[in-house]
């Protein structure tokens, strides 16, 4: 044998496995698929996750959400309905750069979908709770997304913060621009 066939067959076996791990949710022994057909799981996420959005953007297209224009920003009405990330920021972005109330907002589409996203997260956290009479107003302030002119003009710390944590990770590069358009119109 010599050496090159060796190293082929070792790279062979390594990529196979490696493969086989990540295919199998990295537990090969519980989870197999024996002919490699047809990956039932990642079908069936791809498959949720699509009729996730589908509705949300059924609830945009039909009027259940919509953007309402008020002063220096505005309010995203019944925010709380879209919940897909994809969508949100879709929206964002539409909301930012095509719509006619596009000159509510000085800061990124990013900013506009990290401030919805805490709404969200706001919203889904003490929506149990309000149901036995806690936290009945913060629920309630979550059901609609208020928006400033950017991230930044938020003035609730504990949305401007998380807020500002999504940001980074989704694009840390707006943050930048959040806060420069912050301070040329403050």
């Amino acid at each position: 044998m010599d050496f090159a066939y060796n190293v082929g067959n070792i790279q062979a076996i390594l990529t196979d496995f490696n493969y086989n791990r990540v295919y199998c949710a990295n537990n090969p022994v519980m989870y197999t698929d024996s002919d490699g057909d047809f990956p039932i799981l990642i079908f069936l996420i791809a498959a949720a996750y699509a009729i996730w959005a589908a509705q949300d953007i059924y609830d945009i297209v039909s009027g259940d959400v919509y953007f309402n224009e008020a002063g220096d920003g505005g309010q995203i009405v019944d925010s709380y309905k879209v919940q897909n990330p994809t969508v949100v920021f879709g929206y964002s972005i539409y909301l930012r750069y095509f719509s006619d109330s596009k000159d509510c907002f000085d800061g990124s589409a990013t900013g506009i979908a990290a401030e919805w996203m805490v709404h969200n997260i706001g919203y889904d956290l003490t929506f149990i709770p309000s149901k036995f009479g806690y936290l009945q107003n913060i629920n309630d302030r979550a059901i609609h997304t208020d928006l400033g002119r950017t991230v930044f003009a938020e003035d609730d710390w504990y949305v401007r913060y998380p807020a500002l944590a999504i940001q980074i990770v989704a694009n840390p590069i707006t943050i930048i621009y959040d806060y420069y358009q912050y301070i040329k119109h403050e």
